[in-house]
């Protein structure tokens, strides 16, 4: 049995209405009966409702959903005890309750909302679940919450999509509680900030005004919101960005700095860290104008030739090994003046020309990383050749073939099939393989310590990764901007929360992902005696947290052992 949409197409438009269909034995196909007449899609066009169509599929999906979980209660589930509870949220309660943002929290909500509500509540229940077994917000609501030991579910699911719009409608609001209250419970670094975009995909055929097409970090075709994400020296985040998914990163690094300096009263230099995508004429003007400094990458087939043969002409490389006594990389630097061209806010093309420190880098395993890429794309664009694929198919691959070989109509060109590789491209990447620009305007900083800040990017990268991995922040299946927006800030509170327990409380003893077992391992079951027997696994212990709470390791915990553990 399912629920669909179905779209009767006649000379008015098309008529929808929902049908539920089911197999009957016996029986040639199913057997479907309408459940509910909604109207020509035109006349169900509102406000709410932009398309007709994809909002009732998705309501169909929710009715689907929502039988499944019927039938699901309808069986016991075996290892679903509702005995036993996560208490290894704790941690993360912990880091929320120092942060101490709630009182500024409901004073807001109480002027500004009309919900009855705690959105507090709302907000840290979602964050732990989050944490503790990333699912959907129905899902979330019937069964997770549920599972975490001392939570009171005393509000509905309406409840959680009315605290997600308020959440949403004013993140950057929240944002400054929980960035004011990290600066004061740890102290940020912003000498150096290290910046990065990044992009989630939604399953949707069309976009809207908030979720738009655009290049996707996935190679997906689907509609894209952006994130952009600020980070001080250490990896703590300290401000986030949602925009739609067709807007260039290139103009959120200024933007998003400037915003989070001027909210945050935060004085003084920065350094700005970026990826290549963010290295253009405008954001150099920008950080210098703003007294700040820079580094970039820059990827060496896009430099001029200089740069692209400095390698061969230059005696004064210098090596960095590594403890074991291999190559870890080579690099050679220069001091000069550099000019660029940019346009200014009022779209009028303007030159600066500045002193900066090139560096060029040569990373054996980054070479043997792209040799191998380049193997594959040799291989795949071949298979495609062979099977005398359209332009449209080669996809990625596009870059990597002649396209004098194909027609107007993107068939290839008979006679011409053996020339289609790209060559030159191919051998061009291969000598280039391993090599990087760093641009900096830290002149008098050295060289490798240059090299190891900029590496610290990979911070940035690791944490859009717990984004999308260890919190299943994609895909997306909210709706409006003011939920999709509040979904991800509990994601960014989420990353937040951990980030503080790993380096400030764990003193960078426990990655993440050390933490993140730990925490969905450390389950409780409540005997008949009212004791606990506690299932966290000798594998996932983690000692530098026994050391401080030694009741951890307790087989057996009293309740106010447990209530210790909750309000440590």
């Amino acid at each position: 049995m399912s629920y669909f949409l179905r779209i009767r197409k006649n000379k008015k438009g098309n008529y929808l209405s929902i049908v539920d269909s089911k197999h009957v034995t016996g029986m040639k196909g199913n057997q479907s009966k309408v459940i509910k007449t909604l109207g020509y899609e035109e006349t169900l066009i509102t406000d709410e409702i932009k398309n007709p169509i994809e909002y009732y599929r998705n309501y169909c999906k929710e009715l689907n959903r929502q039988r499944n979980l019927e039938k699901s209660k309808e069986r016991e589930t075996i290892g679903e005890d509702p005995l036993v509870k996560n208490i290894g949220y704790f941690l993360i309660k912990k880091v929320l309750d120092n942060l101490n943002i709630r009182p500024e929290f409901n004073a807001f909500t109480k002027l500004y909302s009309n919900y009855k509500c705690d959105i507090y509540q709302i907000y840290s229940d979602l964050i732990f679940s989050r944490v503790v077994k990333p699912e959907s917000k129905n899902k979330t609501y019937d069964k997770i919450i549920d599972t975490l030991f001392g939570l009171e579910k005393n509000y509905s699911l309406d409840d959680i999509y009315n605290a997600l719009t308020f959440i949403g409608e004013n993140y950057e609001t929240i944002l400054s509680f929980l960035t004011y209250h990290t600066n004061n419970l740890i102290k940020l670094d912003t000498s150096t900030t290290l910046f990065d975009c990044t992009n989630f995909y939604f399953e949707i055929d069309k976009q809207d005004d908030f979720r738009k097409k655009g290049p996707s970090k996935e190679n997906r075709n689907e509609p894209l919101v952006g994130m952009a994400l600020l980070l001080d020296k250490h990896a703590i985040p300290i401000n986030m960005k949602i925009y739609p998914g067709n807007q260039s990163e290139i103009n959120k690094l200024p933007e998003t700095l400037d915003e989070m300096k001027k909210i945050n009263n935060i004085k003084g230099r920065t350094i700005q860290v970026a990826d290549k995508g963010l290295n253009c004429g405008r954001n150099i003007f920008k950080a210098l104008s703003h007294k700040d400094g820079y580094l970039f990458s820059k990827s060496v087939l896009k430099s001029s030739n200089i740069e692209k043969t400095w390698y061969k002409i230059d005696k004064n490389w210098k090596n960095v090994y590594d403890e074991n006594k291999e190559l870890k990389y080579s690099y050679s630097d220069w001091v000069g003046d550099f000019t660029y061209e940019y346009k200014d806010d009022d779209g009028i093309n303007q030159k600066i020309t500045v002193k900066e420190k090139r560096i060029i880098t040569y990373n054996p395993k980054l070479a043997r990383k792209k040799l191998l890429e380049l193997e594959k794309i040799t291989t795949s664009v071949n298979d495609l050749i062979a099977c005398k694929a359209k332009k449209e198919k080669f996809g990625p691959y596009s870059e990597y073939i002649d396209l004098k070989t194909f027609d107007k109509n993107g068939e290839l060109i008979e006679g011409e099939i053996f020339g289609l590789l790209n060559t030159k491209k191919i051998e061009e990447e291969k000598k280039l393989a391993g090599f990087n620009v760093l641009v900096t305007s830290e002149i008098g900083i050295d060289t490798e310590e240059i090299y190891n800040l900029y590496h610290q990017l990979r911070k940035i990268e690791h944490t859009f990764r717990i984004m999308k991995s260890d919190l299943s922040a994609r895909p997306v299946y909210l709706q409006k901007q003011s939920t999709i927006t509040g979904h991800f800030m509990i994601i960014y509170t989420a990353v937040l929360l951990i980030r503080i327990l790993e380096t400030h409380y764990l003193k960078g003893k426990v990655n993440s992902n050390d933490l993140f077992n730990f925490i969905r391992d450390f389950n409780i079951y409540e005997m008949p005696n009212g004791d606990f027997a506690n299932f966290l696994s000798k594998i996932n212990l983690i000692e530098a947290i026994a050391e401080k709470i030694p009741e951890i390791n307790f087989k057996y915990l009293k309740k106010n052992e447990i209530i210790k553990l909750l309000n440590i």
